[in-house]
């Protein structure tokens, strides 16, 4: 019995002696297999990048096109523009979503109308209201004024028809005023004119004046230059004498200026004058009376 046991328990050790070999070589194997597990992986990630630079390098060609400028929508560079993540679309793609866009914009701009038509409506009928609103109180303020109107004598008289003949008669009455009023203003405008002839008549001779003033004046200058020159010539003993002339000269000189500038002074004045004259000689019309024409209440305030 013991042998059997002895043998039973060898048989134990040796099955565990085997079976941790065998978890070694599982483990060994398992290790192994994620290995190539992984190269396999890695293969086929090498492939597939093979396979798309295959597939690049057999549709990556270089083709000339030609394009119009407007039809080229990459940014342009300063030099060399790059053109390696530009994309060809074709013009009937380009030419349907055009089209998709005019649809679209045609859509709205039609709602956009219709709101408009809509808003344009309400507005309307808005104003309308407002309108007979403005127009009921108007009327309303016109039937109380109506109502509180006193009536004169000379209402009552237009009321039964006797305000026609009496327009005639005021009608005349301003026709006549108009006349006057007419007839004055071009006599004050010839009185005026009269005045400005004479004030030009006035000025030409002030300035003929200034005239024979500026050449004697001048000729002053000349002579008193030349008499400078003959002082100046002269010994040292006439020193007196020369500058009592001078003095004199100078004087003579002084008042001869000072007359200038007078009349000079005057012919301004003259001229003032004659701008205020003739912006006197502009119509105007006298203020139109606040009396209203057919209002007995106006009329029997008149005197």
């Amino acid at each position: 019995y013991q042998r059997r046991v002895h043998g039973i328990e060898r048989e134990i050790r040796d099955a565990s002696n085997d079976l941790g070999e065998m978890q070694k070589h599982y483990q060994r194997l398992k290790a192994e297999n994620e290995e190539l597990h992984t190269k396999m992986d890695h293969n086929l990630l090498k492939l597939t990048d093979f396979q798309e630079q295959r597939v690049k390098e057999a549709y990556n060609l270089d083709i000339l096109h030609r394009f119009k400028q407007g039809q080229i929508e990459v940014e342009q560079a300063a030099v060399v523009t790059d053109y390696a993540d530009a994309i060809l679309i074709h013009k009937s793609k380009i030419q349907e979503l055009n089209n998709d866009i005019r649809e679209s914009g045609s859509e709205k701009v039609r709602k956009l109308r219709e709101i408009k038509d809509y808003k344009k409506g309400i507005r309307s009928v808005e104003w309308e209201n407002e309108l007979l609103d403005y127009s009921s109180g108007t009327l309303e303020v016109e039937y109380r004024h109506l109502h509180t109107l006193r009536v004169t004598k000379a209402m009552q008289e237009f009321i039964k028809g006797g305000g026609e003949g009496h327009n005639e008669i005021e009608r005349a009455r301003l026709v006549k005023k108009i006349q006057h009023v007419k007839t004055t203003f071009e006599s004050k405008v010839e009185e005026k004119q009269k005045i400005i002839q004479k004030i030009k008549r006035l000025i030409q001779e002030k300035a003929k004046e200034n005239g024979v003033l500026d050449e004697q004046n001048e000729d002053a200058s000349i002579l008193v230059k030349e008499r400078d020159e003959i002082v100046s010539l002269q010994s040292t003993n006439l020193d007196q004498a020369r500058s009592q002339k001078m003095m004199k000269d100078l004087r003579v000189t002084r008042k001869l200026e000072d007359v200038a500038k007078a009349q000079h002074q005057e012919l301004m004045e003259l001229r003032t004058k004659i701008d205020a004259l003739r912006e006197r000689t502009f119509p105007s019309f006298a203020v139109v009376s606040k009396r209203v024409v057919g209002n007995p209440d106006e009329r029997e305030k008149d005197p």
